[in-house]
């Protein structure tokens, strides 16, 4: 059996298969930018939420905390896309929320998504607008996702490092007839992942 530098130069079974493997399209997984809320910024004294509390340990502890939105609340917040992210593939954007007390039946609220997908080395452009309708369900803190987008925001012209700037806010509509705050816990977008990273800084 022949032997370099004293290294077994036999091929290994497995040799093959990952030889094939690497050869094919890169396997696309999902990952998830999280933007939690609590850290997130508010503007004036108008359209504020109110820092809550969630729950505690049953025995008036601290507890933890959230921000609970009435109509026309509104929140501030930033993130990027990320260096795993298969640039020029669709973002889903989606919010995980409860509502705040038993309503029954089941009442609708209003979400509202204002963002700015700003590619770095270009001017920001217009920001753009989505407003979703959801159901808050019977029982009281039970948490909610509810899709933003339910098709994508379509992701021509953009890369890696890019900035996505927003405002999360409750809808004041005529479908919104639930009469307490929610609580708006946190923002997250799925996208879809194609490596570990990126080979350059600021490129795929």
């Amino acid at each position: 059996m022949p032997q370099i530098h004293g290294v077994n130069s036999q091929r290994h079974p497995g040799d093959a298969q990952r030889s094939r493997r690497s050869s094919q399209a890169p396997v696309v997984a999902w990952g998830e930018m999280r933007v939690p809320l609590s850290p997130a910024k508010i503007l004036g004294a108008v359209n504020v939420p109110t820092f809550s509390q969630l729950t505690d340990d049953g025995a008036g502890s601290v507890g933890v905390y959230a921000w609970y939105f009435a109509d026309d609340d509104q929140i501030f917040f930033e993130t990027q896309l990320p260096h795993d992210w298969k640039v020029g593939s669709a973002i889903f954007p989606h919010l995980h929320w409860c509502p705040t007390s038993v309503v029954e039946p089941t009442d609708n609220i209003g979400i509202g998504l204002e963002y700015a997908w700003w590619e770095w080395g270009e001017a920001i452009g217009n920001s753009t607008l989505l407003e979703v309708e959801a159901t808050t369900g019977i029982v009281s803190h039970v948490q909610r996702i509810t899709d933003l987008s339910a098709a994508g925001i379509e992701a021509a012209g953009k890369t890696i490092s890019s900035l996505f700037v927003g405002r999360v806010y409750r809808l004041a509509a005529d479908t919104d007839n639930y009469a307490d705050p929610v609580a708006f816990v946190s923002f997250d977008i799925h996208y879809e992942v194609d490596g570990f990273g990126s080979q350059e800084q600021y490129y795929k």
